[in-house]
């Protein structure tokens, strides 16, 4: 087989006329396909716009549901722990209050974190 040679089929003068041809050709496609692109895009983006803006309010909901429980959980543990306090003093109550009352600090101040965190998401909106 000869190196130098054209493929079989093919002319090899036709090659360097044609080629000029097609990369402009080329070119030129690859330059509407990429606007193609852009336009495409930009409406893509319109609709996950709205999509992220569904998304961030379904998160609120959620955090402010979440707050919610903390908040309540907080109310639960924290009169079981006084009513254990106010009642007859054994190490066991004792002990069983001090818990409650810690758990209590514990989740008012998450509750707290987590109001500021809704509060920001709803400034976000």
């Amino acid at each position: 087989m000869n190196v130098g040679a054209a493929p079989r089929g093919r002319p090899q003068e036709g090659n360097h006329i044609g080629l000029p041809l097609q990369n402009a050709v080329s070119n030129q496609l690859s330059a509407i396909s990429r606007k193609k692109m852009i336009l495409n895009s930009n409406v893509l983006s319109k609709e996950q716009q709205g999509h992220m803006a569904d998304k961030e309010a379904e998160r609120v909901k959620y955090e402010t549901e979440v707050l919610k429980l903390m908040t309540l959980l907080a109310v639960a543990v924290g009169g079981g722990a006084l009513s254990l306090a106010l009642g007859a003093i054994t190490p066991l109550r004792t002990g069983l209050a001090a818990g409650g009352i810690l758990v209590t600090l514990v989740l008012l101040v998450s509750g707290w974190r987590q109001h500021k965190y809704v509060r920001t998401l709803i400034e976000r909106l």
